[in-house]
């Protein structure tokens, strides 16, 4: 096995096992993610995609804002509990050195607390780059 998934599977269990074990406990309140989206201008109909979304808790801040909400995690428990909590959110399992979406898809795109936790920051920041418009 490669050093580097051995590394990303190493990543992924530790969340998957922060999630399961503390769930929402781990994660700062609601109110704290309104501030990111006010410094963000977030609008109506915008799409925003939050990487590293955990348990969604700045998407369901995005709520009050009318954006379309999109997340991605690397975690599967992270992205099983948030669809518990919020089935319409667009919500998917990945990596965000490699995101599932087209070019230009997004008007917002977030990355909060989680950059310095992927592999290569430099793929993930280009992925950012080809989604956002």
């Amino acid at each position: 096995m490669n050093k580097e998934l051995d590394n990303q599977e190493q990543i992924t269990n530790w969340f998957n096992n922060t999630y399961t074990k503390r769930g929402y406990w781990y994660l700062r309140p609601k109110k704290a993610y309104y501030i990111y989206l006010e410094l963000l201008e977030a609008k109506a109909n915008q799409k925003l995609l939050d990487i590293a979304c955990g348990l969604g808790r700045l998407l369901e801040a995005s709520k009050d804002y009318k954006v379309e909400q999109y997340g991605i995690d690397i975690s599967s428990v992270a992205i099983a509990k948030a669809k518990e909590h919020f089935p319409d959110f667009n919500l998917n399992v990945a990596n965000a050195e490699d995101l599932p979406f087209e070019d230009s898809s997004f008007d917002i795109i977030t990355c909060i607390g989680s950059l310095e936790r992927m592999i290569n920051t430099q793929n993930a920041l280009k992925e950012m780059l080809r989604v956002g418009k």
